[in-house]
């Protein structure tokens, strides 16, 4: 029987002299290794693969050669046997010995052996399956692709060929196709895997709402639950800072990392981490992930004081010398004002994160007024500050009382709306 050079190579008839060149070159560095083997009979194995690569670079690498190759090919009825073709038995136990080779890990290994075999394939799809896994495993998954379609061939509803067939469409890139065979999948019998499957290309994408969504409809139709946990768990972990801001290395102010930018991103980053604390997933990974997330959001969450502790000091300065001239018990009442003006300053960080990144002033009322005085003016910011701060000393309530509103308005209510 004429041996069909391009799939022994595992290659096109249309592949180029070049990439035929790379390919034999490459067999013949590794059955040139085999060829020392201790083993009498992987020794002679390796050199019958020798000769066969070498009668291949004289054919095929040469024009004419392989012009009259490929008409003998075309005329000689060969569907894509390569050598001879091993009995049932035989083949069996080669497909068992590769199977444990891929379980080790040895996946290039475990490819080897599956190639060398498989002209005895013929219909068997989980041989033809098996080997695009182990070519996918090793890292060859558009060499894959094809084993895959034959295996997808012979048996076109069999699930686990189509994750397979998914995956190695992800690991391409391919996922307009990966996604199309998902969707078809989670149609049939196969709904709970099929929505897993596109649930999680959906957030691996970017497309986290709709992935968390299928994921969920994925909980509830049937799919390993504890898979299908693992990765709604992650999902939520990695929704809950999605919308944060990214801050790069090298920024004057800020350490690199993720910040909310609104009280409403603050919101949605521990409504995610109570949807994944809810899923009770005992994974001391996982749990170990979720309290990093939750004290990134501690830390970045809650309120901080943005306002001058001058500014307070000389306001109490001013209602002291007021009560000190008329002690009136009303004026002692003034006294609460400092303490109003302490809350109406403490601002939601996600605001002041905001203005950070937007280069703003990150301070409040009469802290922010000395940073934009200081950097309009320079020097000549002092002098003013003084006739401010004097101001505030002789006038401390009717001037602290407008301060506080503007204060509520900026961090309680305009700030709440994440405006």
């Amino acid at each position: 029987m004429m041996t069909n050079y391009y799939d022994a190579l595992g290659m096109s008839p249309d592949a180029s002299a070049d990439e035929i060149k790379a390919r034999i070159h490459e067999e013949l560095r590794r059955w040139t290794v085999r060829s020392h083997s201790p083993s009498p009979e992987k020794r002679a194995e390796a050199e019958r693969k020798l000769r066969l690569l070498r009668e291949m670079e004289q054919i095929l690498l040469d024009t004419d050669s392989r012009a009259a190759y490929d008409f003998r090919l075309r005329t000689s009825g060969v569907p894509g046997k390569t050598e001879s073709v091993l009995s049932p038995e035989e083949l069996e136990k080669r497909l068992e010995e590769a199977g444990k080779l891929l379980e080790k890990g040895m996946s290039r290994e475990a490819a080897g052996e599956l190639e060398e075999i498989s002209a005895s394939f013929d219909d068997r799809s989980d041989a033809w399956a098996l080997l695009a896994e182990a070519l996918h495993r090793s890292g060859e998954t558009e060499k894959a692709l094809r084993p895959m379609a034959r295996a997808r061939d012979l048996d076109s509803d069999r699930a686990e060929y189509i994750w397979l067939h998914g995956e190695m469409l992800e690991a391409l890139g391919r996922n307009d196709e990966a996604e199309e065979l998902y969707r078809s999948a989670s149609a049939g019998q196969s709904r709970g895997e099929g929505l897993f499957r596109l649930g999680r290309l959906y957030v691996n994408t970017g497309r986290l709402r709709e992935g968390i969504r299928l994921l969920e409809e994925s909980l509830r139709s049937g799919g390993e639950p504890e898979k299908v946990k693992r990765d709604l768990f992650l999902a939520h972990l990695q929704s809950a800072t999605a919308a944060w801001k990214t801050v790069s290395p090298g920024h004057p102010v800020m350490e690199p990392g993720k910040y909310p930018t609104s009280l409403a991103e603050t919101e949605t980053a521990k409504e995610a981490v109570a949807k994944a604390e809810g899923l009770r997933v005992t994974d001391s990974g996982l749990q170990a992930k979720l309290e990093h997330v939750k004290e990134d959001i501690r830390r970045k969450t809650g309120r901080t004081f943005t306002g001058s502790l001058l500014a307070l000091a000389v306001m109490l300065a001013g209602l002291g010398l007021d009560v000190f001239r008329d002690p009136v018990p009303l004026r002692w009442v003034a006294f609460l004002l400092p303490v109003f003006y302490m809350v109406s300053a403490l601002s939601p960080k996600s605001l002041v994160y905001r203005a950070i990144l937007q280069g703003e002033s990150s301070r409040s009322d009469f802290a922010r007024l000395w940073d934009e005085l200081r950097e309009r003016y320079g020097r000549l910011a002092w002098g003013m500050m003084l006739v401010v701060y004097a101001a505030l000393f002789w006038f401390a309530v009717w001037l602290t009382i407008p301060v506080i509103i503007l204060n509520v308005h900026r961090h309680y209510l305009q700030g709440s709306t994440g405006d």
